[in-house]
């Protein structure tokens, strides 16, 4: 049985595809029609990739799925630049720093195992008066830790389940 031209459907003459006997496509017509498809879909406006910890989204339950190993890995990171000026930088309390490492590293000491979903919200309270201001000159690995935007940023969106409460 041979296929002509004047044999193929009248959808497939319409569509103005590409045919051949048979109506089977090459690999390389293939390729083209899903590239070519592809580009009218609007792929170019897909970024070529995609951060999983992108702060700006904090509601969406991804950090979540980031392994505590991987958090402390990234704050450690993020902490190592140098202090400068211009640079925004946070205070965290060192006991809520001390009991969130616990949590990534799984350590347990006297007091214990802590678990990532105890932790709750970054709570400075204990550093400010009622007006909010820090109540005393503060020592970086004794009462706080400073750590940088991007840091507390991830702070921000690891304490925040997929309903966007915190915990």
């Amino acid at each position: 049985m041979q296929s002509d031209t004047s044999s193929s459907s009248a959808k497939r003459s319409q569509s103005g595809g590409p045919s051949n006997d048979g109506g089977i496509l090459s690999a390389d017509e293939t390729i083209t029609d899903i590239d070519a498809y592809m580009a009218e879909q609007g792929e170019a406006d897909i970024p070529s990739t995609i951060q999983l910890l992108d702060p700006q989204y904090p509601q969406s339950g991804i950090f979540q799925a980031v392994p505590p190993p991987e958090k402390l890995s990234a704050i450690k990171t993020l902490r190592e630049h140098p202090l400068k000026v211009g640079d925004t930088w946070y205070i965290v309390v060192r006991r809520w720093y001390r009991q969130w490492e616990k949590a990534c590293t799984g350590e347990v000491d006297k007091e214990g195992g802590v678990e990532e979903s105890t932790l709750g919200p970054v709570d400075n309270s204990s550093l400010l008066d009622n007006d909010g201001n820090i109540t005393a000159r503060l020592v970086e690995g004794l009462d706080a830790e400073f750590v940088p935007k991007g840091a507390w940023e991830l702070f921000v969106a690891w304490c925040v389940n997929r309903e966007g409460v915190a915990f």
